[in-house]
């Protein structure tokens, strides 16, 4: 076998030592998200030293630099600058427009270019809405949610084109037709609306400035519906034999209902003809064209829900409870009032503060009789006149003039 010459396998020895590995560039964040109006930075590192480089946008040139010479186009003069030495780039006062794909080549002092591409997602003033469509009944409250994904500098509510409220920063301020109803709630800058009639139903427009872009605005609608069946009272209370009235108004006309209670039927009427169940025929009226229920000398086994169901003439049906809470007559008759057992109280505090003060007269009496003469007295001439002791008697006992004093 043939032998190399030395110096063949020094050179090939030499030149596995001095071959360079391959040129790469490594990207601190392929994608990068960033609002209008602020800064994006593509940073870049190469695996070493270039001589060379450009950036373009969507295969179009941004910049290029040979050596540490930049050269910036002129759409880009007063918006982008090339950091050496690595050869990252700056974007400044970003636009909409300016999503999409940046690609950085370079060529290195020794072997093969390498590039990389980055991904920029310029975000724009957007206004999300929690429900583009809101129904409540009328005298309820709405709230328009909505939600801008950029700080929000200034912005305004409308209804139907009418101005109802605007905020500029943290101040806000109500037309006079909203003063007593609206709220604008920041800093979202979401609507309250109160005490709601059928005339706010329409389009509520809200349009906002963010503090680094440019506008926007969303808008909702709002439909304020009248209940078919309005009540006058949705608990009622009664004592045992008096009349109760379930009083209804249908916002349409009706054409046929019924009402019940606990699920069992008390009457039913179609257009003006009125039908009641046995049971309820003496003490049941239905009140037409209303449809409001009279029920008289009710008694305790009429408290619960009653219910009635009105359909008509145009639409669905629809219903509504009322709840009767009879009273026992009789039990509420027998209690005594806060007043009357004062009076009893006072009475009979009275009675034993007289009662005791007899008392203490009486014993203190009887224990001055019972007491011995002192030593030396004369005792005889009490001892022998019989006719004075019933005299004193007499008079120490009190009259009823003197018990009247005493009280």
């Amino acid at each position: 076998m043939a032998r190399l010459p030395l110096t063949t396998i020094s050179v090939c020895l030499l030149m596995a030592v001095v071959e360079p590995q391959s040129f790469t560039i490594q990207a601190e964040h392929s994608r990068i998200n960033a609002s209008v109006g602020e800064t994006a930075y593509f940073s870049v590192k190469p695996s070493r030293p270039m001589q060379n480089g450009e950036w373009d946008f969507n295969g179009k040139r941004i910049g290029r630099w040979i050596g540490s010479s930049v050269s910036i186009q002129n759409e880009y003069k007063s918006r982008a600058e090339i950091l050496l030495p690595n050869g990252s780039l700056l974007l400044k006062s970003l636009k909409s427009s300016d999503s999409g794909k940046y690609t950085v080549t370079m060529v290195p002092a020794v072997g093969g270019p390498a590039s990389a591409t980055l991904t920029l997602h310029v975000i724009e003033l957007q206004i999300q809405t929690e429900h583009s469509w809101i129904n409540v009944s009328i005298g309820e409250t709405a709230l328009f949610s909505v939600n801008p994904s950029l700080t929000v500098k200034t912005g305004n509510w409308d209804f139907n084109g009418k101005n109802i409220g605007l905020w500029i920063g943290s101040s806000v301020s109500l037309s006079e037709q909203y003063e007593s109803r609206a709220e604008i709630l920041l800093p979202n800058g979401s609507l309250l609306l109160k005490s709601l009639t059928s005339s706010d139903s329409g389009k509520y427009t809200v349009n906002m400035v963010s503090e680094v872009g440019g506008p926007a605005s969303a808008t909702l609608t709002l439909h304020v519906f009248v209940p078919l069946i309005q009540t006058e009272h949705r608990w009622i209370n009664m004592s045992v034999g008096e009349t109760a009235l379930f009083s209804v108004k249908p916002s349409a006309a009706v054409k046929n209902g019924q009402w019940n209670f606990n699920g069992m039927n008390i009457a039913l009427w179609i257009n003006t003809s009125v039908f009641l169940s046995s049971e309820y025929q003496s003490r049941a009226e239905i009140l037409l064209p209303n449809g409001s229920l009279l029920l008289k000398s009710v008694t305790i086994l009429d408290s619960g829900e009653y219910t009635v169901i009105m359909v008509p003439e145009v639409g669905n049906q629809a219903s509504a409870t009322l709840n009767l809470h009879v009273l026992d007559q009789l039990n509420s008759g027998n209690n005594i009032s806060d007043g009357a057992i004062a009076g009893i109280v006072i009475a009979a505090l009275l009675c034993l503060g007289f009662i005791i003060a007899i008392s203490a007269w009486l014993i203190k009496r009887k224990s001055e009789g019972m007491k011995s003469p002192k030593q030396g007295q004369n005792t005889s001439s009490v001892e022998n006149d019989h006719s004075a002791a019933p005299s004193e008697i007499y008079e120490n006992i009190p009259n009823k003039k003197r018990l009247v004093q005493l009280l």
